[in-house]
């Protein structure tokens, strides 16, 4: 068995109050180094299996591997990533929708659905539109829900940031990045990922790939997200001015903007924002830092009800969003159903041979 490799578990999308948002883009940036083999399928069809098997037969000959994992389906693949093979193999299908942009020169794209019996799954049209409607029905309320939820982050936020010393908070960011970032590289990258997601199990954090990539873990104890996202900003700024390879890990909750987790890996080194919904609690803290130390406590004591409703309600209205995931993961097993029972196989297996090729070559 290869010691050396690494198996990191990220997300690459998920569901936001505004549908599907996707970081998927990165991965077409001729800058950014890796090669993407675009799979085409519909639901059942055989992309996750084909990235599994990828992951595990190049085990042997990587050091690290990423599995991306689909945050309607954590069990799942959305893509893996072979680092020293410069490599992805991807899921180009909705709802992270990717053709090729350089085909050839940069992409290549299996099409999976040549394995798959036309006249058998035309057959069950009206049954696949109507459960692909209804999964679409599903995800807009978990947007909905999810929506309103941020409804009440956002007025938390509002009242507690007039009590919030930022002068003091950007600050304490600088002194921390001359404190850990005293060596200089001069090859900065980024990758962004996201270290959490809402599924149909809940929001999910993979702690493990934190603890895997890096030693010491600056663990933020920020309940309301209002500090974090600030400090976070400015470590990543730092970082990258000094020329080290980070880990940005968005927010499920604002997976465009706000930061939840930094890692680099080359000074084994992570900064996590933690509260009751990102559970970090299977990581030994390096530093642990509480952001109320930068907040007016008297907000505390003069909103303490308004805060607390906030609170209750911002947790039913993730529920009742979660709950809408799930029954959207229960329609798509059944319209996999519809899929698998048609697949030749055999045919399959050749393509899984065309992306081996692909990856070797």
């Amino acid at each position: 068995m290869n010691e050396k490799c690494i198996t990191l578990d990220f997300f690459l999308g998920s569901n936001t109050e505004n549908g599907f948002f996707s970081h998927f883009s990165q991965l077409q940036d001729i800058n950014y180094g890796i090669r993407p083999i675009i799979l085409k399928g519909g639901p059942g069809t055989g992309k996750s299996s084909i990235m599994k098997k990828v992951a595990n037969d190049f085990f042997e000959s990587e050091n690290i591997i990423e599995n991306i994992h689909c945050s309607s389906d954590p069990d799942s693949l959305d893509c893996v990533i072979l680092h020293n093979k410069k490599r992805a193999v991807l899921d180009g299908t909705a709802p992270h929708i990717m053709e090729a942009k350089y085909p050839l020169a940069l992409e290549n794209i299996v099409n999976l659905l040549d394995c798959g019996n036309e006249n058998k799954i035309k057959e069950n049209l009206k049954e696949i539109y109507k459960l692909n409607n209804d999964i679409s029905m599903c995800h807009k309320s978990f947007c909905n829900m999810l929506k309103f939820a941020n409804s009440m982050v956002n007025t938390t936020r509002l009242i507690i940031n007039k009590y919030v010393n930022f002068d003091k908070l950007e600050r304490n960011a600088l002194r921390i990045s001359q404190k850990e970032f005293k060596r200089t590289y001069n090859n900065p990258k980024e990758h962004i990922r996201m270290i959490s997601a809402f599924t149909p199990n809940g929001l999910i954090t993979y702690q493990d790939t934190v603890i895997k990539l890096c030693k010491k873990v600056w663990v933020i104890n920020d309940e309301y997200r209002v500090c974090s996202p600030i400090l976070l900003e400015i470590l990543r700024e730092e970082a990258l001015e000094k020329g080290y390879e980070i880990y940005t890990c968005y927010s499920a909750f604002n997976a465009s903007k706000e930061i939840d987790a930094i890692l680099i890996p080359q000074i084994n080194l992570a900064f996590v924002c933690s509260n009751k919904y990102l559970d970090f609690s299977k990581v030994n803290p390096y530093k642990i830092m509480n952001v109320t130390r930068f907040i007016d406590k008297t907000v505390f004591q003069t909103y303490k009800q308004r805060l607390s409703f906030y609170r209750k309600t911002t947790k039913q209205l993730l529920d009742e969003a979660i709950l809408h995931l799930k029954k959207a993961k229960s329609l798509h097993d059944e319209l996999e159903k519809y899929y698998i029972k048609n697949m030749d196989f055999n045919k399959l297996n050749k393509k899984y041979d065309e992306v081996f090729k692909l990856i070797k070559d």
